[in-house]
Protein backbone atom coordinates (compact mmCIF):
# COMPACT_ATOMS: atom_id res chain seq x y z
CA UNK A 1 0.00 0.00 0.00
CA UNK A 2 2.93 2.30 0.88
CA UNK A 3 4.60 2.12 -2.79
CA UNK A 4 2.00 3.07 -4.04
CA UNK A 5 1.75 6.34 -2.48
CA UNK A 6 -1.07 5.25 0.19
CA UNK A 7 -0.90 7.44 3.81
CA UNK A 8 0.08 6.12 6.89
CA UNK A 9 -3.13 6.78 8.64
CA UNK A 10 -4.95 4.99 5.75
CA UNK A 11 -2.76 1.62 6.26
CA UNK A 12 -3.17 2.13 10.08
CA UNK A 13 -6.88 2.04 9.16
CA UNK A 14 -6.67 -0.80 6.98
CA UNK A 15 -4.52 -2.73 9.60
CA UNK A 16 -7.01 -1.90 12.46
CA UNK A 17 -9.56 -3.13 10.53
CA UNK A 18 -8.20 -6.40 9.67
CA UNK A 19 -7.09 -7.06 13.53
CA UNK A 20 -3.61 -7.04 12.83
CA UNK A 21 -2.10 -6.29 16.26
CA UNK A 22 1.16 -8.07 18.06
CA UNK A 23 1.06 -9.31 21.89
CA UNK A 24 3.64 -8.16 24.24
CA UNK A 25 5.72 -11.53 25.89
CA UNK A 26 5.40 -12.42 29.58
CA UNK A 27 8.49 -11.86 31.58
CA UNK A 28 9.59 -11.12 35.02
CA UNK A 29 8.09 -7.75 35.23
CA UNK A 30 5.41 -8.01 32.55
CA UNK A 31 2.67 -10.97 34.18
CA UNK A 32 0.19 -10.54 31.62
CA UNK A 33 -0.02 -10.41 27.94
CA UNK A 34 -1.15 -7.28 25.74
CA UNK A 35 -2.56 -6.78 22.79
CA UNK A 36 -0.76 -3.74 20.62
CA UNK A 37 -2.84 -2.27 17.90
CA UNK A 38 -0.57 -0.25 15.56
CA UNK A 39 -0.50 3.29 15.13
CA UNK A 40 0.28 5.72 13.26
CA UNK A 41 3.95 6.65 14.87
CA UNK A 42 4.58 2.66 14.95
CA UNK A 43 4.10 2.30 11.40
CA UNK A 44 5.96 5.29 10.28
CA UNK A 45 9.02 3.77 12.31
CA UNK A 46 8.66 0.14 11.20
CA UNK A 47 8.38 1.39 7.55
CA UNK A 48 11.98 3.42 8.22
CA UNK A 49 13.82 0.18 9.59
CA UNK A 50 16.03 -1.70 6.95
CA UNK A 51 15.91 -4.66 9.24
CA UNK A 52 13.08 -5.74 7.08
CA UNK A 53 15.28 -6.20 4.41
CA UNK A 54 18.03 -7.89 6.34
CA UNK A 55 20.18 -4.92 7.17
CA UNK A 56 20.81 -4.14 10.76
CA UNK A 57 21.80 -1.31 11.59
CA UNK A 58 23.06 -0.56 15.12
CA UNK A 59 24.70 2.75 16.03
CA UNK A 60 27.48 3.06 13.68
CA UNK A 61 27.80 -0.48 13.17
CA UNK A 62 25.82 -2.03 9.73
CA UNK A 63 25.31 -6.02 9.67
CA UNK A 64 23.76 -7.27 6.12
CA UNK A 65 21.98 -10.52 8.07
CA UNK A 66 21.35 -11.85 4.60
CA UNK A 67 25.44 -12.57 4.26
CA UNK A 68 25.71 -14.04 7.62
CA UNK A 69 23.05 -15.82 8.58
CA UNK A 70 20.16 -18.01 6.50
CA UNK A 71 17.74 -14.89 7.26
CA UNK A 72 15.04 -14.33 4.88
CA UNK A 73 14.17 -10.77 4.25
CA UNK A 74 10.54 -9.78 4.24
CA UNK A 75 10.29 -7.24 1.67
CA UNK A 76 13.60 -6.98 -1.13
CA UNK A 77 15.74 -4.01 -0.86
CA UNK A 78 13.93 -2.38 -4.42
CA UNK A 79 10.45 -1.82 -2.08
CA UNK A 80 12.16 -0.94 1.10
CA UNK A 81 13.89 2.27 -1.07
CA UNK A 82 10.27 2.73 -2.81
CA UNK A 83 9.01 2.97 0.16
CA UNK A 84 11.79 5.75 1.50
CA UNK A 85 11.07 7.72 -1.78
CA UNK A 86 7.51 7.91 -0.55
CA UNK A 87 7.94 8.56 2.79
CA UNK A 88 10.55 11.38 1.36
CA UNK A 89 8.35 12.56 -0.72
CA UNK A 90 5.35 13.05 1.72
CA UNK A 91 7.91 14.42 4.35
CA UNK A 92 9.52 17.58 1.96
CA UNK A 93 5.54 18.50 1.27
CA UNK A 94 5.40 19.70 4.93
CA UNK A 95 6.30 23.25 5.15
CA UNK A 96 8.75 23.41 7.47
CA UNK A 97 8.05 26.00 10.91
CA UNK A 98 9.25 29.84 11.01
CA UNK A 99 9.10 29.80 14.53
CA UNK A 100 12.29 27.33 14.74
CA UNK A 101 14.73 28.64 13.84
CA UNK A 102 14.34 32.90 15.04
CA UNK A 103 16.44 34.21 17.76
CA UNK A 104 14.69 35.96 20.55
CA UNK A 105 17.20 37.65 22.81
CA UNK A 106 16.49 38.36 26.17
CA UNK A 107 13.97 35.77 26.60
CA UNK A 108 12.65 35.84 29.97
CA UNK A 109 15.30 38.01 31.40
CA UNK A 110 12.71 41.58 30.38
CA UNK A 111 10.49 42.37 33.22
CA UNK A 112 7.62 45.08 33.19
CA UNK A 113 8.96 48.19 35.19
CA UNK A 114 5.22 49.43 35.13
CA UNK A 115 3.73 46.51 37.06
CA UNK A 116 7.02 45.11 38.64
CA UNK A 117 5.74 41.81 37.98
CA UNK A 118 8.12 38.67 38.16
CA UNK A 119 7.08 36.94 34.96
CA UNK A 120 9.05 38.19 32.17
CA UNK A 121 7.85 39.67 29.10
CA UNK A 122 6.63 37.75 26.53
CA UNK A 123 9.09 38.63 23.29
CA UNK A 124 8.16 38.31 19.81
CA UNK A 125 8.71 40.74 16.44
CA UNK A 126 6.19 43.40 14.97
CA UNK A 127 6.18 44.42 11.33
CA UNK A 128 6.11 48.47 11.04
CA UNK A 129 4.82 50.48 7.91
CA UNK A 130 7.58 50.45 6.43
CA UNK A 131 8.03 46.54 5.85
CA UNK A 132 10.82 45.88 8.59
CA UNK A 133 10.57 43.87 11.53
CA UNK A 134 11.32 45.13 15.32
CA UNK A 135 12.04 42.91 18.28
CA UNK A 136 8.97 43.90 21.15
CA UNK A 137 8.20 42.68 24.82
CA UNK A 138 4.50 42.64 25.94
CA UNK A 139 3.54 42.52 29.72
CA UNK A 140 0.96 40.37 29.70
CA UNK A 141 -0.11 40.75 33.69
CA UNK A 142 -3.31 41.64 33.78
CA UNK A 143 -3.12 43.68 36.63
CA UNK A 144 -0.45 45.64 34.76
CA UNK A 145 -1.35 49.84 34.21
CA UNK A 146 0.81 49.98 31.34
CA UNK A 147 -1.27 52.00 28.80
CA UNK A 148 0.66 50.40 25.82
CA UNK A 149 1.60 46.66 26.75
CA UNK A 150 3.97 46.37 23.82
CA UNK A 151 7.40 48.17 23.91
CA UNK A 152 9.81 48.04 20.84
CA UNK A 153 13.17 47.25 21.94
CA UNK A 154 16.15 49.20 21.17
CA UNK A 155 19.57 50.08 21.79
CA UNK A 156 20.43 52.48 24.04
CA UNK A 157 22.39 55.73 22.85
CA UNK A 158 24.05 56.10 25.84
CA UNK A 159 24.82 52.36 26.40
CA UNK A 160 26.00 51.96 22.40
CA UNK A 161 28.41 55.33 23.33
CA UNK A 162 30.43 54.13 26.33
CA UNK A 163 30.72 50.73 25.20
CA UNK A 164 32.18 51.81 22.01
CA UNK A 165 34.71 54.05 23.89
CA UNK A 166 35.42 51.21 26.32
CA UNK A 167 36.04 48.61 23.29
Amino acid sequence: MRTEGERIAEIVKYLNSHNVHRMTKISRTNKKRRKIIPSETSITKMFGDSFFYGLLIQKTHEVDLREITNFTPLIDEETYNRVQAVSYKRSRLKPKSAKQGIFYPFRSMVFCDVCHSDTPMRVGKNKSHTGEYFLSYRCDNEYCQRAVKSVRAKICPRWSLRHAQNA
